[in-house]
C-alpha cells in the first residue's frame, strides 16, 4: 500500500507546514474613510494588527458618525483543510455598539464555502455609542443569547497583472449569514487590491439591524517571517 498524502506532502511534513504556517504573521496597518449615519463630515479609521492565514488579531481606533475616538477588536483564527472550514471569531465595536462572538463550521468546495454559523449577541438592542465607562459597563452586562445562522461564502480566483515594477493582485470576498428563526442576516463584501506591501480595500458591510457601513481603506502590510513552503515530492 503507498503512503498516504495530503496535496502530495506527507501528514508528517503536513503538520509541520501548517505549524510554521502559524509562526508566518504579518504585521498591517491602515487608515479608512467611510460613510457616517447622517450629514456628519466623513468618518475614519486608524487599525493595525497581526495576522496570517490562521489568525487574525486587529486593533482600531475609529470616529462614528462625526463624534468621538472608538477603540474596537476584531479576532479570529482558522483551521482549514481541504474541504472543511472552521472558524472563530470575536467583534467587539464600541461606536455601534456591536459585540458577538461566534463560531462557523463550513464545508468547502472549491472557492465556496457553506455550513453552519453559532452566534451569541446581546438579548437586546443598544443603540448608544459607548463614549463614557457607565455605558460599557452597561453594555456588557447585558447577557449573550444564542443565533443560529446558514452561512455561505465564496472567494473569488485573485487575479495578478504583471507592471514594470511589481504586479498587482486582486481578491474578492463575499460572507453572508442568515438566520431563519428571526429572519435577520448578516451580509460582508470586500476586494483587497495588493500592490507589492500596499493594499486597497473596498468594503461594504452590515450587521443585523445595524446601518450599513461602505469603506475605502488603504494600509501597508510587513512579514514578520515569511511562510514556510514543504517542497513537492516526485
Amino acid at each position: 500500500m503507498g503512503r498516504v498524502t495530503y496535496h502530495g506532502a506527507s501528514p508528517r511534513g503536513f503538520l509541520c507546514l501548517n505549524y510554521m504556517n502559524w509562526l508566518a504573521l504579518v504585521l498591517f496597518s491602515s487608515l479608512s474613510i467611510q460613510t457616517p449615519l447622517d450629514v456628519n463630515p466623513l468618518d475614519y479609521e486608524f487599525a493595525y494588527g497581526i495576522k496570517n492565514d490562521n489568525l487574525y488579531i486587529e486593533n482600531q481606533i475609529e470616529r462614528e458618525n462625526g463624534r468621538g475616538l472608538f477603540r474596537e477588536e476584531i479576532y479570529w483564527k482558522t483551521i482549514e483543510t481541504k474541504h472543511v472550514f472552521v472558524r472563530e471569531k470575536y467583534v467587539y465595536k464600541r461606536s455601534k455598539p456591536l459585540r458577538y462572538n461566534q463560531i462557523d463550521i463550513r464545508y468547502k468546495r472549491g472557492v465556496y464555502t457553506v455550513g453552519y454559523a453559532l452566534k451569541h449577541a446581546p438579548v437586546k438592542k443598544y443603540n448608544k455609542p459607548l463614549d463614557s465607562k457607565k455605558l460599557v459597563a452597561e453594555f456588557e452586562n447585558i447577557p449573550l443569547a444564542p443565533g443560529h445562522y446558514i452561512a455561505f461564502g465564496c472567494k473569488y480566483v485573485n487575479w495578478e497583472f504583471p507592471t514594470i515594477i511589481t504586479s498587482v493582485k486582486v481578491t474578492g470576498n463575499i460572507e453572508l449569514s442568515v438566520n431563519p428563526v428571526d429572519k435577520t442576516y448578516d451580509i460582508a463584501t470586500y476586494n483587497d487590491i495588493k500592490i507589492g506591501s500596499w493594499f486597497i480595500q473596498l468594503r461594504y458591510e452590515k450587521q443585523g439591524l445595524q446601518r450599513d457601513d461602505f469603506q475605502f481603506k488603504i494600509g501597508f502590510e510587513l512579514p514578520l517571517r515569511k511562510k514556510m513552503r514543504e517542497k513537492k515530492r516526485n
